[in-house]
């Protein structure tokens, strides 16, 4: 009877170890998300590579802000900086149409034209041109 009541223990141990190892090595049962990757370039209205702008993968403008008002805030799905040629290389990014917005130091803003990011897919936002600051601050106007 004792050696029964061992065998029960051990296997009941084992059962629960193994099931533990499975789920851990299955993963979860929720669909991945499809995503893909933005490439793309900041240069400036001087023709320069802008280095270390923030570039923001925002959903496009629906419709223009009218004048006197605050435009509605776009939050970015994915962000990334261009590196020091200027280019830059977003991943992860949801499939959807999207801009992509860019700010740097002593620039104006600006946003690509609108792109659609494909599963598994990467797609070229093109070169996003922002426009040197006559004062060379940082600016706040919001973009395109």
């Amino acid at each position: 009877m004792r050696l029964s009541i061992w065998a029960m223990f051990l296997l009941v141990v084992g059962v629960l170890v193994g099931s533990a190892v499975l789920s851990a090595w299955a993963g979860d049962d929720t669909p991945a998300k499809e995503t893909g990757t933005v490439i793309g370039k900041v240069i400036d209205s001087d023709n320069n590579v802008v280095k270390g702008g923030a570039v923001a993968i925002k959903p496009p403008k629906t419709q223009p802000t009218p004048k006197g008002q605050t435009p509605a805030k776009r939050p970015a799905v994915a962000n990334g900086r261009s590196g020091d040629d200027g280019t830059f290389k977003i991943e992860n990014v949801p499939v959807g149409t999207y801009v992509a917005a860019v700010h740097a130091q002593g620039k104006h803003p600006g946003d690509s034209k609108p792109f659609e990011v494909k599963a598994n897919e990467t797609v070229d936002a093109g070169i996003i041109i922002v426009k040197v600051r006559d004062d060379g601050g940082a600016s706040t106007a919001p973009s395109k």
